[in-house]
């Protein structure tokens, strides 16, 4: 059905785009005999280009091939002060060689480029470099429209549109006589009707644009109070926290925590997206005076970035006390700062060299490419620096009695499962538990110590419906559709008006519909709309986010048959992590969970538990959140699964271990299979014959295969001899087997129950054993 559905959109989009090129063709350009009705107003179209400098690209169009273009010509130079022996002279372009206009028919073919033709001979194009003189940040002049009117006027010219488009800037001025308003999507343009009678004059037309000291002023003071604002307001609250955190730790870091996250992660969307417009000024200023290059795109990034994570980074050092007293983060301060450098450096700016590299792709693509290459090989670098420091690196659960009740809760939820992790806490002692896209389960240790095994099946439950319902997947798709919703959102919205306008005006809709048109035109121009649809966007995915997760509570209830163990996995969950049980719907409306007391409540609706009961188990979180402190007491008995260390010394291979030994044999493949191609092409570039080029290109191509299969066949086999060293080792220690230098290690069988079956040949006799946690 979904395959169906999207052959039948693809095949739509087909004959849209088919017809819509037969339109282009019918319909690009005018015919001549269009303007015999002598009724008609005759007009002329002036378009002007102006940059930072002062200087524009001009292009006048005509309803008709006048019979001369000299006199017009030096009119235009008189008005633009621009000679006309200084014009260049521009050919006509060729259209004919134009993919799609191949594809016409010949009749139709012929007509076009007919049409075509004759309008390119009713135009005039020059580049002008002295309209406007530019004094420091400001560029501004009077464009005097008589002479050019009145040569308009001696060939029967009657109306005279003139568009003026110029950079974006803080400052425009321009007079006021004859301009028309309408809505546009070019926000820096001024559209001029003139009307060339006999009787008058056009009167002269003066513009001025670009920054001004007060604009410039203004934008620094709005930086200045942004990175202060929050920096201020999280002074306050620390002081606040570390005095009631003695008494209520809960009630203490869950209100700045709130605050941490509207100072930090607000202030990075809000700046990002919107900047309250400061952060639009000064690109725009930093465009206007360094032009348009590689340079100022970089620049602009970094302006777009830079006071965001400012303001980041000092929220994140200022709440390290907090982080140490109310949580118990044994940190030191340079290394807790560290992890959260790496963290936004592994996720955030990977993205920012990404996009610098496309913005800069049209002025140095090589540049571009190296871009690229650091985007890639600085998140590697950071994930790889942030293991290295945290440990915090997810351990496969190969054996025991947990992974066995997961993987027989999975069966029972239909979910096919790959693995089951345990990922060490930290310093920071978080208690959670994640359900990965690939249909991984995670748990952190510090949940397994103090979570009882109904619980954990809870937990459990609750994450393997995630992944039957494949709500990780839909979350990533949902974010991605809000963080791109200002981006698409204008064309989306004209795309579906103009769909659906015809047939609303059939069905006898009042013409007021069109108002549409200018109302979305006028919010596309509105400063703050991308912000508004961003948080129209995030308000969407956390909305989703909460459905999900009541109807993972639902499945995990169905799963492990015990409302009560979830009730109480959710509310000491809450507890180690210090947060409250409610909250008010305006903090809960921008979080991904709905309150725990909600969630509960309706938990044991659903499973008819009576409310008395429920009081009982509320009850009793509160005495324990009053004697505990809200941390909770570490406890390995009967009732807690038990797990291998997940940071056992004697562990012959780790997950990091395995991780990075990919990383290095991906990178050597990729090497292998673009760097012998490229040598080759350079010499086969450099010889004069053809025929000498096609046989190093043949070689290269046959030495580059072999060079693959060979690196792939030593990939497949590198790093065995280590891992048959270390189990010797294991082996001799245990005392379990002994392996002699001609045992050959022939199979790793992995399943749900034995972590590890090894199978060695001993001659003409095989021995197997079992090695948990391996």
């Amino acid at each position: 059905m979904i395959f169906s559905k999207r052959c039948v959109l693809a095949l739509l989009g087909v004959i849209v785009c088919v017809f819509s090129l037969r339109c282009v063709a019918q319909n690009s350009a005018y015919d001549p005999d269009d303007y015999d009705d002598e009724d008609s107003v005759r007009y002329a179209y002036l378009s002007l280009r102006f940059d930072s400098d002062g200087a524009a690209d001009a292009n006048l169009t005509l309803d008709r091939k006048p019979e001369s273009w000299g006199s017009v010509r030096s009119a235009l130079s008189e008005t633009l002060r621009c000679p006309a022996a200084n014009w260049p002279s521009l050919p006509t372009a060729d259209r004919s060689t134009d993919a799609w206009v191949s594809r016409l028919s010949p009749e139709e073919r012929k007509r076009y480029l007919q049409r075509t033709t004759t309008y390119d001979q009713r135009r005039v194009k020059v580049r002008c470099d002295s309209i406007l003189s530019r004094r420091r940040w400001v560029a501004e002049g009077t464009l005097d429209l008589t002479p050019l009117g009145e040569a308009l006027k001696q060939i029967g010219i009657q109306q005279l549109t003139l568009t003026i488009d110029h950079p974006d800037v803080d400052f425009e001025q321009s007079s006021p006589e004859n301009l028309y308003k309408e809505p546009s999507w070019v926000k820096a343009r001024l559209n001029y009707e003139i009307s060339l009678s006999a009787a008058t004059n056009p009167p002269p037309i003066h513009i001025a644009y670009g920054f001004r000291n007060t604009d410039l002023y203004r934008s620094l003071g709005i930086l200045l109070g942004f990175i202060v604002s929050p920096i201020l307001l999280l002074l306050w609250m620390r002081r606040s926290a570390l005095s009631i955190g003695k008494m209520d730790p809960v009630a203490a870091w869950f209100s700045y925590f709130r605050v941490l996250n509207w100072s930090s992660n607000g202030a990075v969307l809000l700046w990002m997206v919107s900047g309250l417009g400061a952060r639009q000024s000064l690109q725009h200023w930093l465009r206007f005076t360094a032009g348009v290059s590689w340079k100022s795109s970089l620049g602009e990034f970094l302006i777009a970035l830079g006071p965001a994570w400012l303001v980041y980074f000092i929220c994140i050092d200022l709440s390290y006390p907090v982080f140490a007293q109310l949580r118990g983060d044994s940190s030191r301060r340079a290394e807790f700062l560290l992890q959260h450098i790496l963290t936004v450096g592994a996720q955030v700016l990977p993205l920012v060299l990404f996009f610098t590299g496309i913005e800069i792709w049209n002025y140095s693509a090589r540049l571009a490419v190296l871009v690229f290459a650091m985007a890639y090989l600085t998140r590697i670098g950071c994930l790889r620096w942030q293991v290295k420091i945290t440990q915090m690196l997810p351990q496969p659960l190969t054996t025991g009695e947990l992974r066995d009740r997961v993987f027989a809760l999975a069966r029972k939820a239909g979910v096919k499962i790959q693995q089951v992790f345990v990922m060490p806490a930290g310093k920071g002692a978080m208690a959670n538990a994640f359900a990965a896209r690939n249909n991984m389960v995670i748990f952190t240790d510090y949940l397994l110590q103090r979570l009882t095994k109904p619980e954990v099946d809870a937990v459990a439950g609750h994450e393997l419906t995630h992944l039957e319902h494949r709500h990780p997947t839909k979350l990533l798709f949902a974010f991605l559709a809000a963080i791109l919703l200002p981006a698409w959102f204008s064309p989306a919205a004209y795309l579906l008006i103009g769909l659906v306008s015809p047939i609303l005006i059939r069905l006898g809709v009042p013409r007021s519909l069109n108002h549409i048109y200018p109302a979305l035109a006028r919010f596309g121009s509105w400063s703050q709309h991308d912000l508004v649809l961003l948080l129209a966007g995030l308000a969407g995915f956390y909305f989703l986010s909460r459905r999900f997760e009541h109807a993972a509570d639902a499945g995990a209830v169905a799963l492990a048959g015990d409302p009560e163990a979830k009730i109480s996995a959710l509310l000491k969950l809450n507890r180690l992590n210090l947060m409250p049980i409610q909250w008010d719907k305006v903090t809960g409306s921008w979080l991904t969970h709905p309150s725990t007391l909600h969630r509960v409540q309706r938990i044991a609706a659903e499973s008819g538990m009576p409310a008395e009961r429920l009081r009982q188990i509320l009850d009793r979180h509160t005495i324990e959140q009053t004697q505990q402190g809200g941390i909770g007491v570490s406890t390995r008995s009967e009732q807690h699964y038990q797990f291998p260390p997940v940071a056992d010394p004697d562990r012959i291979s780790s997950t990091a271990q395995r991780f990075w030994n990919s990383q290095r044999k991906l990178w050597a493949l990729l090497s292998l299979n673009v760097v012998p191609p490229a040598l080759v092409a350079l010499l086969a570039t450099s010889l004069p014959r053809h025929n000498l080029r096609l046989l190093v290109y043949i070689a290269g191509l046959l030495i580059t295969v072999t060079i693959c299969q060979l690196a792939a066949f030593w990939s497949s086999i590198s790093g065995r001899r280590t891992v048959k060293h270390r189990l010797s080792e294991e082996f001799s220690r245990t005392g379990r087997l002994s392996l002699n230098p001609d045992d050959v290690v022939v199979g790793f069988a992995p399943g749900s129950r034995a972590s590890l079956a090894l199978t060695i040949m001993t001659g003409t006799s095989a021995s197997s054993g079992l090695l948990a946690g391996g």
